[in-house]
């Protein structure tokens, strides 16, 4: 990680340079399962670029999809089964309540916050849309999933905002 700094502010300066350490670290994907097309392989079979099984044919079924090859061979139509891919949306949540506010030589904020941050431009890294909660007494604050790096963004500037919020209350 960067240089910490004091540890008791958490900058949007910080959050935004933990972009490139999520770059140059690699880091583990994100990737999972969701409900919308997009990048990521989904547990259903259906009409993506993945081809995944064959199978007899069956009526009903798009014959645009027959694997002629194999029904040359076998006498019988089949079909070519395929996964459809999914886009996942990430809601990264933080926790800036008063008891986030101590730590010894790093506030326990600051420490969750830079690592919701780093979480946030990973899921962005993977192509998912990402969006941020942010929980500061009795508010909750959010912001809605969005692509690429300016989900991420979003979330780094509401976590920023949110504990300079919550330091003076």
């Amino acid at each position: 990680m960067l240089a910490p700094g004091d540890g008791t502010a958490l900058t949007l300066d910080r959050l935004i340079g933990l972009q490139a350490e999520v770059l140059a670290g690699g880091g583990a994907s994100l990737r999972g399962l969701t409900h919308f097309p997009g990048l990521v392989r989904g547990p259903k079979r259906g009409h993506g670029l993945d081809f995944d099984d064959l199978r007899l044919y069956a009526p009903g079924d798009d014959v645009r999809h027959i694997d002629w090859n194999v029904t040359a061979r076998t006498g019988r139509p089949h079909t070519r089964l395929y996964r459809e891919e999914r886009e996942r949306a990430i809601t990264v949540a933080l926790d800036l309540r008063p008891s986030m506010m101590t730590g010894s030589a790093m506030l326990r904020a600051v420490a969750a916050g830079e690592l919701a941050a780093a979480i946030a431009w990973q899921a962005a890294r993977d192509g998912d849309r990402t969006g941020a909660a942010v929980w500061s007494g009795d508010a909750v604050e959010a912001s809605r999933p969005a692509s690429g790096d300016r989900g991420a963004l979003g979330a780094a500037r509401l976590f920023a905002e949110g504990f300079a919020g919550a330091r003076r209350a």
